[in-house]
């Protein structure tokens, strides 16, 4: 009886967390910025971490990670095998605690180093084949696609385990994940994005980039972004956008000349 109780409670959490609750739509009113500068030619992607105020910035090519702290410049990597370098730069996120997290896919390790740039840890992605993008949740389950897998990995690696893998033959050159509170959002080189609960059941594909605000969708556009709904237009550049990600109320736009963080802020419904 207390089995059954159990698997009752268990089917009834699983189903309300599989249920899609939409937010209520709120209209955007102004960007607040936290950041901008002038990124170096090759820069990838860009993360900040609201805990440290760090901005961190990725070249892959040079295998290396460019911090920004308190107005001081540092970086940590550089092709190599020491424990400090990457044979082979694919990915950085953020831990839940703000520091960084970057991957070496030849090494299938992820590294840990805190906002001063010194190696903390080592993560080992046991069963991993060509891990090429990834991102942390707060519980410190990692999301991973596999570029031989084609699919995306969820690895809980307190325990060294693959826990489930989807997407397989849907995704296509993915080229950054997002993880909100219940969604895992892939953006692909063809410039759109797909849709998952982080459960991996497929919800949609869209044939644009875009991230989740505070329950809000804002589409990137060539020159600006767009508040899907209202339609208004922030952030304008006369350089193409490259990038666009959403991290912990915080997003973050980058062209070959720009790299813009800051916050959307929106009227009280």
């Amino acid at each position: 009886m207390q089995k059954k109780a159990r698997l009752l409670w268990f089917l009834f959490i699983f189903g309300c967390s599989s249920v899609q609750m939409s937010a209520p739509s709120l209209t955007p009113r102004s960007f607040a910025i936290l950041e901008e500068f002038t990124p170096p030619a090759d820069a990838q992607k860009a993360l900040y971490s609201t805990i440290d105020k760090t901005t961190y910035l990725l070249e892959s090519q040079q295998a290396r990670v460019i911090m920004y702290k308190n107005g001081t410049r540092n970086t940590v990597g550089g092709i190599g095998f020491d424990s400090q370098n990457f044979a082979q730069l694919n990915d950085i996120a953020l831990a839940p605690d703000g520091n960084l997290l970057a991957l070496d896919g030849f090494a299938r390790k992820i590294k840990k180093f805190s906002s001063d740039g010194h190696l903390v840890s080592t993560i080992d992605l046991v069963g991993s084949v060509e891990p090429a993008l990834f991102v942390m949740a707060p519980d410190e389950t990692i999301y991973y696609y596999d570029a031989s897998r084609r699919e995306v990995v969820v690895y809980r690696h307190l325990t060294r385990q693959e826990a489930y893998a989807f997407g397989k033959f849907q995704l296509d050159n993915p080229v950054q994940l997002l993880l909100t509170k219940n969604h895992l959002l892939i953006q692909q080189q063809d410039g759109s994005t797909l849709e998952y609960d982080i459960f991996g059941q497929f919800i949609r594909q869209e044939p644009y980039l875009f991230v989740q605000d505070r329950g809000q969708e804002l589409k990137l556009l060539p020159s600006c972004i767009s508040h899907i709904g209202t339609e208004q237009k922030f952030c304008f550049s006369p350089y193409p956008w490259k990038f666009f990600s959403s991290s912990d109320g915080v997003l973050i736009l980058g062209s070959s000349h720009k790299i813009l963080i800051g916050r959307m802020l929106y009227d009280k419904p």
